[in-house]
């Protein structure tokens, strides 16, 4: 059900979209007791809460992978001072 739920709002569906769409399925709305206080949760509006903070994490870490290759390609700072010393060595040896 969260597969199809998902894919509707991949679709472009808004909440009240899915939730008629959904509503012959299953109950979206879910009443909870806890302590003796009621709670309504309407599954429709957290999930696609959740699917747009999901989204904005595969953007994040889509650029993180991107960042990765790059941050290993970058020179060490100790090796380029080391190769320059090295450089200056030769030359003042053999001129």
């Amino acid at each position: 059900m969260f597969v199809q739920i998902r894919e509707c709002y991949s679709d472009g569906m808004n909440a009240d979209q899915v939730e008629d769409l959904l509503a012959g399925n299953t109950p979206t709305i879910i009443t909870v007791n806890d302590d003796g206080d009621r709670v309504t949760v309407n599954m429709v509006e957290a999930l696609s809460g959740l699917n747009e903070r999901m989204d904005g994490q595969e953007i994040m870490l889509k650029a993180c992978a991107q960042l990765i290759p790059a941050a290993v390609t970058l020179p060490d700072p100790r090796q380029q001072q080391r190769e320059r010393v090295t450089e200056r060595l030769t030359e003042c040896r053999y001129g």
